[in-house]
């Protein structure tokens, strides 16, 4: 599957005096792939599973052709991003990996911009009925290229849980995150648990709505670097009644 688009705009078409005309264009590209290999005889998927890859491209890029409003005639933003995924799923688990790249070009006020790149891996183990896992790893970083400072982002989460039949299901999850600036004006760390045990009591019918109560505990710990006086302790514990109505069709 492959789309491109190609996109011509200019603002301001009505000549307003006080306010500039800036003209776009813009493009894109997208492609998807799904492999069609042959498959084993025993699993009916190949060893690596089923793949899925992705690509897609998008470029922004804006002149300004009548001066106002401070702005003078000339090239003004260009951005560009770009995104590459692979995907592979079996019949009870799936793993991906991602990474994506931006970057932005200021012209006006002086130049400047920004470089951004994010890198993040993810598992998957879920098979209905009975437990599941999740784990993801995730980095970012962006560049201030006025500024030459880096802001660099970290995070790792993992997220496990039960369903039974009776409509009984927990879930237990835990995130760590860490943010950072190069100059060293930035730096704060979190930790996030979360625990939650749902039962749906009453399924939906006869008139009545579906009924599912909920207990969930959170806690928040913050870390920061930087002002000491910000760090936190934070708990909180919810009790929920969700009520649901089928549609009927």
């Amino acid at each position: 599957d492959i789309q491109a688009d190609l996109v011509r705009e200019t603002d301001n078409v009505n000549g307003v005096a006080l306010l500039p005309r800036v003209r776009s264009r813009q493009g894109s590209l997208a492609i998807n792939l799904a492999s069609a290999t042959a498959r084993d005889p025993e699993t009916g998927i190949p060893w690596y599973g089923e793949p899925s890859l992705s690509l897609t491209w998008v470029g922004l890029d804006q002149d300004v052709v009548r001066e106002a409003a401070g702005l003078v005639t000339g090239d003004f933003r260009d951005t560009s991003a770009l995104s590459v995924s692979a995907s592979f799923s079996y019949p009870a688990w799936s793993w991906s990996l991602a990474h994506a790249t931006g970057r932005v070009r200021e012209h006006a006020d002086g130049g400047g911009g920004t470089d951004d790149a994010t890198t993040e891996l993810a598992f998957n183990l879920s098979g209905g009925a009975g437990p599941s896992l999740g784990f993801s790893a995730q980095r970012s970083r962006s560049e201030d290229r006025a500024g030459r400072v880096t802001f660099t982002t970290e995070t790792v989460a993992l997220d496990a849980g039960y369903a039974w039949d009776a409509g009984l299901q927990a879930g237990l999850g835990v995130s760590w995150n860490r943010a950072r600036s190069s100059d060293g004006l930035s730096s704060l760390r979190t930790l996030d648990a979360t625990a939650v045990l749902r039962w749906m009591f009453r399924q939906a019918g006869d008139g009545w709505p579906a009924m599912t109560v909920s207990l969930e505990a959170q806690r928040h710990r913050r870390r920061d670097g930087v002002e000491p006086s910000n760090d936190a302790v934070i708990h909180r514990v919810y009790l929920r009644l969700a009520l649901s109505w089928d549609s009927g069709r």
